[in-house]
């Protein structure tokens, strides 16, 4: 695959006030659970109504007390922080501020880290702009494997 060029792909992290967001759509427990675990392997922090406490070993956990509690799972990707909030399990979506993505370093990270998920669920990964799920500037297509630039 080739590799996406900063100056191609900056503008899709022009800092505008909103987050981006990134989607899986279509999405159940057990690819919650595989979510969870492709990202164990990476530098986290769960925060559950502000405190910090270690991953849980099944979803499960999280979704039971979901509505009373406020969980935030961190996900560490050099300079770029992607936010989890859970708010349902029927799509997983992330968050990142666009401010944290300003170079080519960044922007690999993010590849990257849209390829892991795709590939670990076997399912496409959209980076989209905030609250627009088809307003999308990257893809991981899971029947090619690879994650490309969508806006022209």
């Amino acid at each position: 695959m080739k590799r996406m060029k900063w100056q191609d792909c900056a503008k899709a992290f022009n800092v505008d006030g909103s987050l981006r967001d990134i989607y899986v759509q279509d999405t159940t427990v057990v690819d919650w659970e595989v979510f969870l675990g492709a990202v164990s392997t990476m530098t986290t922090n769960l925060f559950v109504d502000g405190e910090p406490l270690p991953l849980p070993t099944e979803v499960k956990e999280i979704y039971r007390d979901n509505e009373k509690k406020s969980f935030l799972l961190e996900i560490h990707l050099g300079q770029v922080t992607v936010n989890c909030h859970f708010f349902t399990k029927d799509e997983i979506e992330l968050d990142i501020d666009p401010a944290q993505v300003t170079t080519q370093t960044e922007l690999d990270s993010i590849v990257a880290f849209l390829a892991v998920v795709g590939r670990a669920l076997g399912k496409d990964v959209m980076l989209t702009d905030e609250n627009l799920p088809s307003s999308i500037w990257f893809t991981f297509d899971a029947t090619k494997s690879q994650v490309r630039f969508v806006a022209d």
